[in-house]
């Protein structure tokens, strides 16, 4: 055989190779083969086909440059390089040989690029031997780039789908923490009425994971406890701490303790569970309506609205202490007592309720709940009234907050 034609013939049987090497290493990327294997397989041709013997790959993950694999070289060397610094400035092939003491053992940089961003960097050598002819480095340095190309597309796409895999597990996972905790909210049709008292509540969350509370319970056949409560901040971390919170309410009135030391207990329970990240604001109550008593204390909460139907007079009810988690020792507690003389209605209501009302003016967000609640309807109407005033649902673009709403008829 000529030397000419042997040429030609070891010239396209290489590079059939190199096509094979390609339709080889896509079909491994296309039935999802771990990114290890696929690197191996790019050593065992840049090694053995290509007689590249120094080679590093550099690829950026979570915004950090990492060192994927080195060949020739030793890697501990090359492991914390700065590659921003040294690296940053290619953006396209460049010789580097002896241009940059750091790197100088190389003969080129190859950027890979990817959605016009730079996620990889190629390092590529030969050896010193001048009997191989032209470098193959040099000789194969656009097919190294498209194999690197191949390869690194490769990796963002799975990135993508873990990532994607990973939302969707989320999304999941905060669907099930937003039915459990939605389950924690007690529900209107089972709250409990009689011809003594009536009670309605509402309750819409801003996210998936709400930072408000309301809940009551039974103390006694004359006697129910309740509390509205508001959490500082938003997402997972302060959903968490408000279920634990309404746990260990729950807990500490099966204990039948009084309230001042009730708001003490609860006050180190969120300051060790929130470490100083967070504070709960809350209104806490409880009525006889044998002796048509009403207890609460106010804890940094927004003041509870009582009003007269007989007599049309307005109480706020203001009085308490600080917002638990708030401070580390609670100074003092105000714990008011009042009888209820005549058919009255009581409304409580977290501050998404009043922002809603008047913007950021609390105080007019107060002046508009206290006409509204000045009516002859049932607690149910009143609320369900504020609802279509306020436009208190999914739908409204001004709310920024968890909305609550928890209300009371005394019938005396």
């Amino acid at each position: 055989m000529k030397e000419g034609t042997r040429k030609l013939f070891e010239s396209l049987k290489f590079c059939n190779y190199k096509l094979s090497f390609v339709l080889d290493i896509t079909q491994k990327i296309i039935n999802n083969h771990p990114i290890e294997e696929i690197m191996a397989v790019m050593s065992e041709l840049l090694t053995q086909r290509l007689l590249i013997r120094q080679f590093l790959f550099y690829y950026k993950e979570d915004d950090l440059w990492r060192l994927k694999f080195a060949i020739g070289v030793d890697e501990k060397e090359f492991r914390n390089i700065d590659v921003e610094q040294v690296l940053g400035k290619y953006n396209e092939i460049t010789m580097v040989r002896e241009s940059d003491e750091r790197i100088g053992m190389f003969d080129f940089v190859i950027p890979i690029m990817y959605k016009d961003a730079v996620l990889a960097y190629l390092l590529v050598g030969d050896l010193e031997d001048t009997s191989i002819g032209m470098s193959p480095a040099v000789k194969n340095l656009r097919f190294v780039q498209t194999v690197a190309n191949i390869i690194v597309v490769a990796m963002e796409k799975r990135k993508l789908i873990l990532e994607a895999i990973e939302r969707e597990r989320m999304k999941k996972e905060l669907e099930t923490a937003s039915r459990i905790q939605r389950m924690l909210i007690p529900s209107v049709d089972i709250l409990p009425k009689s011809n003594k008292f009536n009670v309605y509540g509402y309750y819409l969350p801003h996210y998936e994971l709400g930072g408000d509370l309301y809940d009551l319970g039974v103390l006694s056949k004359d006697e129910f406890y309740f509390a509205i409560a508001d959490v500082s901040g938003k997402g997972l971390s302060a959903a968490l701490l408000m279920s634990n919170f309404q746990a260990n309410l729950r807990a500490q009135f099966a204990s039948r303790i009084p309230f001042e030391q009730m708001i003490h207990n609860l006050n180190e329970i969120v300051i060790r569970n929130s470490e100083g990240g967070h504070f709960i604001t809350m209104f806490l109550g409880k009525y006889n309506f044998r002796k048509n008593r009403l207890i609460y204390v106010n804890a940094g909460h927004q003041p509870g609205i009582l009003y007269d139907k007989v007599n049309k007079n307005i109480r706020v009810l203001a009085k308490g202490t600080v917002g638990i988690g708030m401070v580390d020792n609670i100074p003092k507690i105000e714990i008011e007592r009042i009888t209820i003389k005549n058919p009255s209605q009581l409304l409580l209501f977290t501050d998404g309720v009043t922002e809603l009302a008047r913007g950021r003016d609390m105080e007019a967000g107060m002046r508009k709940l206290t006409r509204l609640i000045q009516n002859e309807m049932g607690i149910d109407q009143t609320i369900k009234k504020i609802i279509r005033e306020l436009r208190l649902n999914k739908s409204n673009p001004r709310i920024f907050d968890d909305i609550t709403i928890l209300g009371f008829d005394f019938n005396v």
